[in-house]
């Protein structure tokens, strides 16, 4: 789950840091910093730009990790027990983003959600999806594939879409900057 909100210098400072964490702590104990400098390069030279701080919040077993940056703040999991823990704890890191950052709006919000099937459950697929979502991984090249890779981005009655679906080989990600 992420959500946008336009840019809080703040959150640089460890004073306002400390409310936040106070706010949180008890689910998210452990806190690790990271600061990014961000450098200019022209045809004068290299400066120093700006500095980019990710403060990251983890449970205990660090299955859990929240992040929140001057622009956003992000909470996502490798341990998903059910939609109703999930909603429970965004809205609880929502309460304290909005009694201790305050941002004056939210700007995106975005929650993504990746499922994933094994094996013989694979053979199956076709039952609960159509065939033209699937692509060539149900057709005559299916023995042949190790890799597939599909996407849509659209327009629903509540805002925009997007979804991406494939066959991925064994100990790969989507997305390699995930927890």
């Amino acid at each position: 789950m992420q959500i946008s909100f336009p840019e809080v210098l703040s959150i640089a400072k460890e004073e306002l840091i400390a409310n936040f964490q106070e706010s949180i702590r008890a689910d998210y104990p452990i806190l690790e910093v990271e600061q990014k400098l961000i450098w200019k390069i022209t045809t004068d030279g290299v400066t120093p730009n700006s500095n980019d701080w990710n403060w990251h919040f983890f449970n205990l077993a660090r299955d859990w990790r929240l992040s929140l940056t001057t622009k956003f703040i992000a909470l996502e999991t490798r341990s998903y027990q059910s939609r109703q823990d999930f909603a429970s704890r965004t809205r609880a890191v929502v309460r304290a983003l909005s009694t201790t950052i305050k941002p004056d709006m939210m700007t995106r919000i975005g929650v993504r959600y990746v499922d994933q099937m094994h094996d013989s459950h694979l053979e199956q697929l076709s039952r609960f999806v159509r065939p033209e979502i699937l692509g060539l991984y149900f057709g005559d090249y299916q023995q042949s594939l190790s890799r597939t890779q599909n996407e849509i981005a659209g327009k629903t009655d509540v805002g925009l879409m997007s979804s991406r679906w494939g066959l991925m080989p064994a100990n790969e990600t989507h997305e390699p900057y995930l927890m």
